[in-house]
């Protein structure tokens, strides 16, 4: 039997909400607390074979790009009237969600929207075989509501070992990012998002001798791909050191070279982090070591930003 995937598509709630959200949950004695963390599912548990995963990120990291943060108001929480076993925050003013929802369901998804109840976006507090909500409980809980911007879209997996086990994140695309470059008659079709996937760093590890910087424990690997008609033709990662971007990987696919995919690439993350409000980006041991004329040509000089990433006072920086 081929090997499969069990795949999830969440819109990820994150920060300070996160947080309220799963102390909601720890007070309840959740088991969803170490299962998943806080989400609204668009796309429901899904399997797909080894050979599609790639495409079914295609899916995601396409959708991704059609659609603006969405702001959502959440609570207060409630309970499904033939279910009362499942306690979950409402989410109010959804009705983009349920487009962005609906767009998803193509390639290894197609279909999924039709195995499932109503959509009724929700966040999942609790749920268990028994019921375990009543009057009093959702008095208690009446007065919660938050508001949260989904800014993401995430592919969850679900572990093998056992269907009650957690599922990670493996990858998320950021929305609104996507855009399209025209250059030399190409149309280069850049998205950005946290986590280079496996699939996607499998791909990027072909082109070339990885020997980019791995990301540190505790620190958030940002991404950058270029595509050309749903090819990945480009990638970059990066981390942060405060203000300063740290640029560990950004190459081309073998047969893209001297087409310009890399400079649109790197012009992209360089707008990108500017508009986050970082100061300068720096290019990590890694790319230090690579041809120093290309960057140097792109604006890039030695000895202009503080090296507070543990490089070498000499290293190529950018400011931004």
């Amino acid at each position: 039997m081929a090997a499969r995937h069990r795949l999830l598509v969440a819109a990820l709630i994150g920060g300070a909400v996160a947080s309220e959200i799963d102390g909601l949950r720890r007070a309840l004695g959740s088991s969803q607390l170490a299962r998943i963390p806080p989400h609204i599912t668009l796309v429901p548990p899904t399997n797909v074979a080894d050979d599609a995963f790639a495409s079914a990120e295609q899916v995601v990291r396409d959708t991704a790009g059609d659609f603006e943060p969405i702001t959502l108001t959440l609570g207060p929480p409630a309970t499904f009237p033939d279910n009362p076993s499942v306690l979950f925050l409402r989410v109010q003013a959804a009705e983009t969600l349920t487009v962005l929802k609906e767009a998803l369901f193509r390639g290894p998804f197609a279909g999924r929207d039709r195995l499932q109840r109503a959509f009724v976006p929700h966040v999942t507090l609790d749920s268990r075989r028994e019921q375990f909500v009543d009057d009093r409980l959702l008095r208690e809980l009446a007065s919660y509501t938050n508001s949260v911007e989904v800014a993401s879209l995430a592919l969850l997996e679900q572990a093998e070992s056992s269907p009650h086990d957690g599922w990670s994140t493996l990858t998320s695309y950021d929305l609104a990012q996507a855009s399209l470059v025209g250059r030399g008659g190409l149309e280069v079709h850049l998205s950005a998002g946290t986590t280079l996937s496996p699939s996607s760093r499998m791909l990027v590890g072909t082109w070339y001798l990885d020997t980019s910087e791995s990301v540190s424990t505790g620190a958030t690997e940002y991404f950058a791909l270029a595509s050309i008609s749903s090819e990945v033709v480009g990638a970059a990662t990066w981390t942060l050191d405060g203000d300063a971007v740290v640029l560990n990987r950004h190459v081309v696919a073998p047969s893209w070279r001297q087409a310009g995919v890399g400079t649109t690439l790197l012009g992209f993350v360089e707008r990108l982090e500017h508009a986050r409000g970082r100061r300068a980006i720096v290019l990590g041991s890694a790319l230090h070591e690579a041809a120093d004329a290309y960057y140097l040509g792109r604006g890039y000089r030695r000895d202009v930003f503080p090296p507070r990433v543990g490089a070498e006072a000499s290293a190529l920086t950018r400011l931004l």
